[in-house]
């Protein structure tokens, strides 16, 4: 009798056992992702929570803009709008991020690689009508320098150089500024991938088409310079 009884408790815990296992959570019905958007800066990040949380999984419609890992952890990468996408099942909620740039002001520079160096100058006089000339010894090229530039009320001497081919096209264009931190590489960092790599002891970067490579030098002590060339697709 006692072994049959003690079978059938053995039988009984078994069959909870498995009716436990065959039991799935169901996917939640909706979430809410906070906080819903934020405004970032280049290298910032930001932790997203999603309620419930089981079963979620992230993902940014474009990572260029800013990337997100499987705990929700965004990071900011370059100047752009875009959204973490938080999921699980059906059930979907969004988080707007808007990268912005610290760096503002700097005067833009005329990337019109392959235009002849003359139009290109004409074109930057009229852009940039506060630069005021600078003397440059070098054959096809031509200098410019911003006397008013400012930067949180400091005056930063930036002085632009454009150089040409042999055939008096524009082949590359290099910024100059004289600051107290390397005020180029924050500003290309902003709008340019890191490859990760130093080219003769210069930080490169590309655009995310790969059509503009930047080289930005390290920080010195008296000057930094940032190099935009044509990149490596046509």
């Amino acid at each position: 009798m006692n072994k049959i009884l003690s079978l059938l408790t053995l039988l009984l815990c078994v069959s909870i056992v498995v009716s436990c296992s065959e039991e799935k959570e169901e996917p939640p019905t909706s979430i809410t992702l906070s906080p819903e958007g934020r405004i970032m800066h280049h290298g910032e990040t930001l932790q997203l929570t999603a309620t419930p949380n089981r079963g979620v999984s992230f993902i940014s419609e474009n990572k260029n803009i800013a990337s997100v890992n499987s705990s929700g952890l965004v990071q900011a990468v370059l100047i752009g709008k875009t959204r973490i996408v938080a999921s699980a099942g059906s059930a979907v909620a969004y988080c707007e991020i808007d990268v912005r740039p610290k760096v503002i002001n700097l005067p833009e520079p005329l990337l019109l690689f392959g235009r002849n160096i003359d139009e290109v100058k004409k074109l930057f006089d009229a852009t940039y009508p506060s630069a005021q000339y600078e003397v440059i010894e070098e054959e096809g090229a031509f200098a410019r320098y911003f006397p008013n530039y400012r930067v949180e009320k400091r005056r930063i001497p930036l002085y632009v150089i454009y150089r040409s081919d042999d055939n008096g096209n524009l082949i590359s264009v290099t910024y100059k500024a004289l600051a107290w931190h390397n005020l180029l590489k924050e500003y290309t960092s902003e709008r340019y991938l890191s490859t990760n790599k130093l080219v003769k002891g210069d930080y490169e970067f590309l655009s995310v088409d790969e059509r503009i490579r930047v080289l930005v030098s390290p920080y010195s002590e008296s000057y930094h310079y940032a190099i935009f060339l044509h990149g490596p697709r046509p």
